[in-house]
Order: C-alpha cells, then sequence, then structure tokens
C-alpha cells in the first residue's frame, strides 16, 4: 500500500487555520468514498452515549457534520473539496462564584489577581464543545489516515492527523508526508515557524483567555524545525504538552516520518496544537506554490 512517508501522493484532505474566524478549515476531497461503518448513526450514537453529546449527524448533504453541530459543511469554491469549518469555543468561563484565591477582591499582592485576572470571580472550564469539535474531526478524517483511492488532485498531500478524547488524555499524532519533509529541510535546525507559534497563541486564548497566553516557552507556544533530522516540534501550554516528530524515524531526505505527542492532557491542548499544524499546512502550501511559479 502507497503512503506518504515513502512517496508524493494527490492530496485527499488539507487542514487550514481561519485567524478571522478562529477556525479550523479541513477540506475532504470530493472524490473519496463514504466510510459507511465509521460514520455510521450506531457508532455515532455509540460515542454519543460514552462522552454525553446531545446529538449526531453525518449526512454530507447537510449543514453539519458530527457532535453537537461542531462542524459546519461547505462546497469549497473550487468544487475539488467538501470543506468543514470547526469554530473555536469558549472553554474557560467566568462564573458568578467569588474567586477563591482573592476572596473576590480581584487582586492579590497588590497586582491584579491571577487566578480571576482581577474580576473577583471564579472561572469553570466547560470542555464539552471542545470535546466534541475534537472527537467530530478525529472521525471525519480518521477513515482517511491511509487513502488507496488515489484522487486527481494537483497537489500533494502534506500531512496526515489523527486525534481522539480518552480517559487517560487526547492524544494527536500523525504522519508528514515527504513534501512536507523537504520542505522542512530547506530551513535550519531550530527555527521558529512565527506564524505557527502565532496560530496557536491565537487558539489557546480564545479557549482560555488571552490572559492565559504566556509569552514564552515552555510556558506558552513554540512551532520550530527541530533536530538533525528536521523534524517539526510543536508545544502548547501544559506539562511538557506537544506534538513532535518520532526520534526513531531518521527519514533522511526522501522519507516522511511519523508524528506523537507527549502529556496532551485535554482537548483544549489538542486543538491548540491541531491549528499549529493547520497553520504548519497553510505556510507549506503557500511556500511550494511560490517555488513551482519561480521554477
Amino acid at each position: 500500500m502507497k503512503t506518504i512517508m515513502r512517496e508524493s501522493m494527490p492530496r485527499w484532505y488539507g487542514i487550514s487555520w481561519d485567524a478571522a474566524e478562529t477556525a479550523i478549515r479541513i477540506r475532504l476531497s470530493c472524490e473519496l468514498p463514504r466510510p459507511e461503518n465509521m460514520w455510521s448513526s450506531e457508532n455515532g450514537r455509540r460515542i454519543s452515549m460514552r462522552h454525553g453529546f446531545l446529538q449526531f449527524e453525518s449526512d454530507l448533504r447537510g449543514k453539519w457534520f458530527g457532535f453537537d453541530r461542531a462542524l459546519e459543511i461547505a462546497q469549497h469554491p473550487s468544487g475539488e473539496y467538501r470543506e468543514f469549518i470547526g469554530r473555536l469555543p469558549r472553554v474557560r468561563v467566568k462564573s458568578r462564584r467569588k474567586c477563591f484565591s482573592c476572596e473576590g477582591s480581584g487582586s492579590q499582592h497588590r497586582e491584579a489577581c491571577f487566578s480571576c485576572d482581577g474580576t473577583g470571580k471564579d472561572y469553570d472550564l466547560k470542555r464539552r464543545h471542545a470535546e466534541a469539535l475534537a472527537m467530530s474531526i478525529g472521525l471525519l478524517l480518521s477513515p482517511f489516515e491511509y487513502n488507496e483511492h488515489e484522487t486527481g488532485s494537483r497537489d500533494s498531500q502534506l500531512l496526515t492527523v489523527h486525534l481522539y478524547i480518552s480517559e487517560q488524555g487526547a492524544p494527536i499524532g500523525g504522519t508528514v508526508g515527504v513534501p512536507l519533509h523537504r520542505w522542512a529541510r530547506e530551513y535550519p535546525q531550530y527555527s521558529e515557524l512565527t506564524n505557527c507559534t502565532d496560530a496557536m497563541k491565537q487558539a489557546y486564548g480564545r479557549m482560555m483567555g488571552e490572559s492565559r497566553v504566556r509569552p514564552n516557552y515552555p510556558f506558552g507556544c513554540r512551532a520550530m524545525v527541530y533536530s538533525s533530522h528536521h523534524h517539526i516540534s510543536l508545544d502548547c501550554p501544559g506539562n511538557a504538552c506537544g506534538v513532535y516528530g518520532l526520534p526513531d524515524d531518521d527519514p533522511g531526505d526522501n522519507n516522511g516520518y511519523r508524528l506523537s505527542c507527549h502529556n496532551v492532557d485535554n482537548p483544549t491542548q489538542q486543538l491548540t496544537l491541531l491549528t499549529g499544524l493547520a497553520a504548519l499546512h497553510d505556510r507549506a502550501d503557500r511556500e511550494m506554490r511560490e517555488q513551482t511559479k519561480t521554477a
């Protein structure tokens, strides 16, 4: 079976970051067959019961896909792709309770209370909508991690992504394809990908509040070309939370490699890292097309 780790293949899906909408956009080729078992109502109900979702939709002729209307369906202007739009939700939401840390005063040690941002009110973490979005994206993409149906796209498949939510955490991984790895090798080792870093900061700020966005690593977001193999490395707030190329994969010049993660505990972190990969996809796409025009 062909794999993007070993050769360039026509694109069957792509991911993109929409900064104006604070949304992740997924473009899925209209040529792909529908995975009936994975997207069946029975499977959707089973996942919904396990996670407490209220509804499941998978009719691509409709307006919504996934759980609790997490993904809006739209037709891509090219007609080549069907587009799925996942707008990031608010996760950290102010309550009516007094802040436990400052007892409602809004200040600590003559400064604004960090726990409540100086509001004097406690905050709740409402992760169900973020979880519904992450699970919807995972269900949408999981049947197409490997693709046996070659499309007619002129673009190459740059990467694949898989993600899910479990009691143990919110892992995210995937595969970096040959063209994307070749693109990354043009950058010096330890180059920061600032557009990816900025996108992750925006995504995390949308979900957790701007005050939670720290300016610098290790407490903030960072995206870079890392290691002597020029692997992609993404980090976001957490306990050494990130996505990285597996160190055992030594792809050389003409191969891709696998992506894994470390300590991704919740859908907020998972979606932040997915945003970084989407922004990476945007940048690589743009620069590859510019190279093609000037070649």
